[in-house]
């Protein structure tokens, strides 16, 4: 059975993820009109908006330290490659516990989840995340989703940003802590390599082995895991001066 929702005034007919106003049947003059006119207003950015409805579930927590998204909660311009065209400017969120780009439907409050497999990639607070999937042998340590290419050249550095949740019960309900985490991959000849310790990249340059080395011990360079990521792409940058 269909929903039926009553648009306001001056809106267009809410068209997307299963929301709709309907004159009589989906067949009707009065939607065909309305979905021409949704169109033409918004142009190619209509059809970012025909994904599922994304429900914010921090709203079931009593109280929550941090928040599911990366950088911020607040929508921020990004620049989205969508099925193929590029779209400037949009607000969007990342959620990075569920892996989801949402964004603010055009006419009506909701939140949208743009549909993954079409984000070609995104660039949003000098981040570029791109979509990897497909192309992942079926035994991969790396999982379709977006990640965060920090390096690309010959060998491709990508870093999947993620956060997990802490939840706690309390007589007044229920507590989540939220905790931003990384993983660290290199692209190299088509493979995909996770990225740990020094010696998993030096592993895969060993041409340059000795000059990496060298340089790693010159500038006293750390792989802790605070300092690993701007190491691995400290000397990913140096190896291709080589």
């Amino acid at each position: 059975m269909t929903k039926n929702i009553l648009c306001p005034a001056g809106l267009w007919l809410c068209l997307f993820s299963g929301f709709g106003c309907y004159a009589q049947t989906t067949a009707s003059p009065a939607l065909a009109y309305a979905q021409q006119l949704y169109t033409s207003t918004l142009g190619n950015e209509a059809q970012l908006f025909n994904g599922p409805e994304y429900l914010n579930f921090i709203q079931k927590y009593h109280t929550a330290r941090g928040h599911q998204f990366f950088a911020s909660d607040e929508a921020r311009p990004a620049a989205i490659t969508y099925d193929g065209y590029t779209y400037e400017a949009i607000p969007i969120r990342y959620d990075i516990v569920n892996d989801q780009v949402v964004i603010k439907h055009a006419t009506s409050p909701l939140l949208i989840k743009l549909i993954r497999e079409k984000v070609n990639s995104f660039s949003l607070d000098g981040h570029t995340f791109v979509w990897v999937g497909a192309e992942l042998p079926s035994d991969s340590e790396m999982k379709p989703g977006f990640y965060d290419q920090i390096f690309n050249d010959r060998l491709q550095l990508l870093v999947k940003r993620y956060k997990v949740v802490q939840e706690r019960a309390t007589t007044l309900g229920t507590e989540a802590k939220f905790s931003e985490k990384d993983k660290v991959f290199a692209k190299k000849d088509g493979a995909y390599y996770p990225i740990t310790a020094k010696g998993d990249l030096l592993k895969l340059l060993p041409d340059r082995k000795k000059e990496l080395q060298k340089y790693i011990a010159e500038h006293k360079l750390s792989f802790k895991a605070a300092a690993r990521e701007a190491s691995l792409l400290e000397l990913a940058k140096y190896y291709h001066t080589l």
